[in-house]
């Protein structure tokens, strides 16, 4: 069977997704806020406190500033379908 009919040989493979910790993980979050000019993403009024992954870590999603959204307290929680924390 040759590459070409083996169906297997269409499956992309998996990679491990990137994962930051500490300063990495700083800098990164820094990044996305000044890209947002320290404005919510969703609602561009409130100031932006949160980061939010919009394909989450426990999906496979990247530490990466394409995966990350700056996201003020009330945006993020309705992102994740909770009520907002005071």
């Amino acid at each position: 069977m040759s590459v070409a009919e083996d169906p297997r040989a269409r499956v992309r493979q998996k990679r491990p997704p990137v994962r930051l910790e500490g300063a990495a993980y700083d800098a990164l979050k820094l990044r996305v806020f000044v890209r947002a000019h320290g404005l919510c993403e969703d609602c561009k009024t409130a100031r932006a406190t949160d980061p939010h992954h919009v394909v989450f870590r426990s999906h496979g999603g990247d530490d990466s500033e394409e995966n990350l959204r700056a996201l003020c307290r009330p945006c993020h929680d309705a992102r994740h379908g909770l009520r907002t924390r005071r």
